[in-house]
């Protein structure tokens, strides 16, 4: 690496308080990196170039943090940090007189807590073990590395805008986002110049140059698309 450049970007990164031997040791024997993440347990990165990151609760854990209002502000700032937040619940969900794990919240009350943070945009996974957990994070870091998953392209859910963008060829989920962001609706993009658009991180002259043309070539990105 030349002086004075920027290192690449860790890939995939587990916690360093996440548990050696059910967690973390399986997966640096296949070559993530341990690190102690401000916000999550599991951090990797999606075709886009973006950080999704994974929070691991055991049902037992999620219960506790539940009541004293952790959960929440974990979960709040699992969004803030990411347009790709995770939770995956670990374990069994075992019941007593239609309560959970000798609590008194009963599955009802815990699945519509979840069903609304859901609705916030946190994608639940359930796994049954720390082994199945360890399985199912690296099957989502395979996932979320590919734009497109048999019949769609995966992307974040509720925007047309997204939909629109991802249209043009090389413009993913993730890049479609920043055009957004950075111009604030379809026609704010529509009208933003070559030189514009280059501004935003990830398009370079030829895709600027494919954004630009498909506003004017009736919905085509130029050569390629």
């Amino acid at each position: 690496m030349k002086s004075g450049s920027t290192p690449p970007p860790i890939l995939k990164i587990v916690d360093s308080r996440e548990p050696e031997e059910s967690i973390r040791v399986p997966l640096k024997l296949v070559g993530w990196q341990q690190q102690e993440l401000e916000t999550g347990d599991f951090s990797f990165l999606e075709s886009g170039g973006s950080r999704v990151l994974v929070e691991r609760k055991t049902v037992g854990q999620l219960l506790f943090d539940l009541a004293s209002g952790q959960l929440s502000r974990q979960l709040n700032a699992l969004i803030a940090a990411t347009d790709w937040p995770i939770l995956v619940l670990e374990g069994q969900w075992v019941q007593t007189n239609g309560n959970l794990l000798g609590t008194s919240y009963t599955w009802e009350q815990v699945w519509n807590y979840l069903q609304t943070w859901q609705d916030k945009g946190i994608r639940l996974q359930l796994t049954t073990s720390p082994t199945h957990t360890v399985r199912r994070v690296q099957e989502l870091a395979s996932y979320y590395a590919k734009d497109m998953h048999e019949s769609a392209q995966r992307r974040q859910p509720g925007s047309v805008y997204l939909d629109v963008l991802c249209h043009v060829k090389g413009v993913g989920p993730a890049k479609a986002h920043r055009l957004l962001e950075r111009f604030g609706d379809l026609g704010g993009v529509a009208i933003a110049s070559i030189d514009g658009i280059m501004e935003v991180p990830g398009f370079p002259r030829s895709l600027a140059t494919r954004v630009w043309l498909f506003w004017r070539n009736g919905g085509k990105g130029g050569p390629g698309q």
